[in-house]
């Protein structure tokens, strides 16, 4: 019995042992399936390569590399090399950009190495743009002015006559032609249709076959009864120029109207929007292009009967422009724009920038670049009298540098609504929900722009429309929780993570904080942030 015993015992001792072994084996096996799943997932690929003049071979350093969509970017060395690393699972679009150079996109498929040659930007008008104003402003000394126009981010040059338009190629600036003196609508009203023709012709003809031309300067804020004789313009530049701009600029909506059915008023017209359609239909324009001052006029939005006209006048610019399928400039203030008002800040010029692309826009002009005198009526600019760069020259430089950055991503985009948070500063404005963003909590008021990229993504531009201090703003769209990506201003537009951390023990509730007067855009994923895979 002892040894029957002792046999059952050793023969379960032996099973038990067995047991565990085919546990642990079992442990083994799904561990290393899971390690070699993780490794699958996590395994990274690298491409290196260079970045070279197409013209001459030499490196091109500070390009920008990134993955198209991804929130994954590097910049070329000084040498033209550069690295760049991501996940396998991703089947990638390389999108290589500079200042100066037309963008290229490579499909990545197997290749470690990636050599790319980088053509000179192909100047066309209806790139984003960035501009200064256009009133014959010429520098004591042209080329070390279009440099600082360089400098400053600007992308085209300010109309001058002459204009050294091989040094603006070379510094990638575009060029308005003009011809001295400018014309006023009672000028255009003189002209004969063949006198038109001849004028535009000739402008054509003397400004040259220059790459960086992208168009020719005609008029600034004609009344109504000269939009005739400016269509006849606008078809001789399309016929002598093709695919050149006409360049008009345009009233704003404060511009007087008829009374008593008299044409004596600076629109010639009943209302604004009758201003608008008139333009379009009888000049037959390419773009749409206004100014509007009023964020200084209303001392920076604190006479909000005077602001209201700025945010009214975008709004519907915008909405013409839409219906006839056009691209619209805003002409906003770089200086103090009379003795009264406040002078230019970051946050005033951030707030006119961003709400002017939030809005949908595809170009930002400033006014005014430079003072001619110091007895000029427009204080505080960015140039001095003697071509000084001054403090405004500094706080511009650094909004059109984010400009620069978000202007083409937001040129790929499509305005879907404009939308703001309630209380709005004033009751015209539309107030959220919009098509995608359910709300947006924050305790100043919030300009919201929803956008569509070619392929349905969907993004968003919030803006603080306070000129006096930071804020924090939740935002909620039709997806709970939804998962987003910031574009950055900072570098080259890469996207990142936006990570919400909140900390109930601190009480410290999750949200994005955006400075005075600035704005952020966001890119929607689509899906909840706990369902998102990357």
């Amino acid at each position: 019995m002892l040894f029957i015993f002792n046999a059952n015992l050793k023969r379960n001792m032996i099973n038990s042992q067995m047991k565990r072994v085919n546990s642990f084996v079992v442990f083994l096996f799904v561990l290393m399936l899971y390690n070699e799943t993780f490794a699958q997932q996590k395994k990274m690929i690298t491409i290196t390569g260079r970045v070279t003049s197409a013209h001459v071979g030499t490196p091109l350093s500070g390009v920008s590399v990134r993955v198209n969509a991804r929130p994954i970017a590097t910049a070329s060395e000084y040498n033209g090399a550069y690295t760049i690393t991501f996940p396998e699972t991703v089947s990638p679009t390389l999108v290589f950009s500079g200042k100066g150079l037309q963008a290229v996109e490579v499909p990545v498929g197997g290749e470690q190495v990636v050599d790319v040659e980088m053509e000179k930007k192909q100047f066309v008008w209806d790139d984003f743009q960035i501009l200064p104003d256009f009133h014959l402003n010429r520098f004591k000394d042209q080329d070390n002015g279009l440099r600082g126009l360089s400098e400053g981010f600007f992308t085209v040059a300010n109309a001058a006559d002459p204009q050294n338009v091989e040094l603006c190629e070379q510094l990638g600036l575009g060029v308005i032609i003009t011809e001295a003196p400018h014309l006023r609508e009672k000028d255009w009203l003189q002209f004969s249709d063949a006198e038109i023709d001849q004028k535009i012709k000739r402008m054509v003809e003397n400004g040259g076959d220059n790459d960086a031309i992208i168009g020719y300067y005609l008029a600034d804020e004609p009344h109504v009864s000269a939009f005739p004789a400016l269509g006849k313009a606008v078809a001789a530049v399309k016929k002598y120029a093709p695919g050149k701009l006409a360049y008009i600029n345009l009233y704003p909506d404060h511009g007087t109207i008829m009374k008593d059915g008299k044409l004596k008023s600076q629109l010639g017209t009943n209302s604004y929007t009758e201003y608008l359609e008139r333009y379009v239909h009888e000049v037959k324009p390419q773009f749409i292009c206004y100014d509007n001052y009023r964020v200084q006029y209303s001392n920076d939005l604190r006479n909000m009967k005077t602001g209201a006209g700025y945010f009214n006048n975008l709004l519907e610019v915008r909405r013409i422009a839409l219906k006839y399928g056009l691209p619209f400039f805003n002409i906003v203030s770089a200086n103090q724009i009379r003795p009264r008002t406040p002078i230019p800040s970051p946050a005033n010029m951030l707030l006119q920038a961003y709400t002017t692309i939030a809005a949908g826009a595809r170009g930002v002009q400033w006014y005014t670049y430079h003072s001619t005198n110091w007895k000029s009526v427009y204080g505080y600019p960015p140039l001095d009298e003697n071509e000084n760069k001054t403090l405004t020259w500094r706080y511009l430089a650094e909004v059109n540098r984010q400009l620069s950055v978000l202007g083409p991503i937001m040129k790929t985009l499509t305005s879907t609504g404009v939308y703001f948070t309630e209380p709005a500063l004033v009751n015209t404005l539309p107030l959220l929900p919009g098509s995608w963003v359910e709300e947006l909590e924050s305790d100043v008021p919030m300009m919201i722009g929803e956008f569509e990229d070619k392929n349905g993504e969907k993004y968003i531009m919030v803006v603080n429309l306070s000129l006096e201090r930071s804020a924090k703003f939740f935002i909620r769209t039709k997806i709970p929780d939804e998962k987003m990506w910031m574009v950055s201003a900072g570098d080259m537009g890469q996207l990142l993570p936006v990570h919400e951390v909140t900390r109930p023990d601190l009480g410290v509730k999750a949200g994005y904080w955006l400075v005075a007067g600035q704005g952020v855009l966001l890119k929607c994923g689509g899906v909840s942030s706990k369902e998102a895979a990357f």
